[in-house]
């Protein structure tokens, strides 16, 4: 009899299709391709901003023992986001200011896959581009020469927290919900630069 394989190939299959529509979305297309200027980057960078702002800020408050199990430097991408903001003259002015509550068990394991395994297309993302706008990529560097072992060392506590097929779809139902908040702060970011760009139609000239 077959085993169920590891719980990486379960949720990577089972969110399949939420991580392509993810892709797909007009701002990832539109930094994956370079097309995107400083401006928009600078909004995108602060829809981030506040997401992780609040998805951290939540994790130590009321998950402070998985925190503390896997590291604190895995919660500090607000950071992060902040120095990219500085580098490009923005404070840090959040675009949004909610993200999904933490949860626990085995939705939280399904939770943090997407969050950690957004730091492989991070990488992949700095070392195929030409640059990011204004040279503000230290958000999407992750953990710069880490980032394989922090994932390997990711999928090594994760195995164990998501063993049976019900966890594992569990934990595949709330990685969906992660990929679909991020997509819904895409929308921000893109309705965002079409109030702004109604505002400055709307100025008498």
């Amino acid at each position: 009899m077959f085993g169920m394989g590891s719980a990486r190939d379960h949720l990577r299959e089972a969110t399949s299709g939420a991580h392509a529509r993810l892709d797909r979305h007009v701002v990832v297309e539109s930094l994956v391709s370079g097309r995107m200027g400083r401006t928009e980057y600078s909004r995108l960078l602060r829809g981030y901003f506040g997401w992780f702002r609040h998805w951290e800020t939540a994790m130590r408050e009321t998950r402070a023992e998985v925190v503390e199990m896997l590291g604190p430097e895995r919660f500090r991408r607000s950071e992060w986001l902040a120095e990219d903001l500085a580098t490009l003259g923005h404070p840090s002015e959040p675009l949004i200011d909610e993200a999904p509550a933490p949860l626990d068990g085995a939705a939280l394991a399904g939770q943090l896959y997407v969050i950690e395994g957004s730091t492989l297309g991070g990488a992949h993302l700095v070392r195929a581009g030409g640059g990011l706008p204004g040279g503000a990529s230290r958000f999407y560097e992750g953990y710069r020469g880490n980032t394989g072992p922090m994932w390997k060392e990711f999928l090594d506590w994760l195995e164990p927290e998501i063993p049976s097929e019900r966890e594992r779809d569990e934990a595949a139902a709330a990685a969906t919900r992660v990929f679909d908040s991020f997509g819904g702060m895409f929308d921000r970011v893109v309705d965002s630069a079409c109030v702004e760009e109604a505002h400055r139609g709307s100025d008498p000239q």
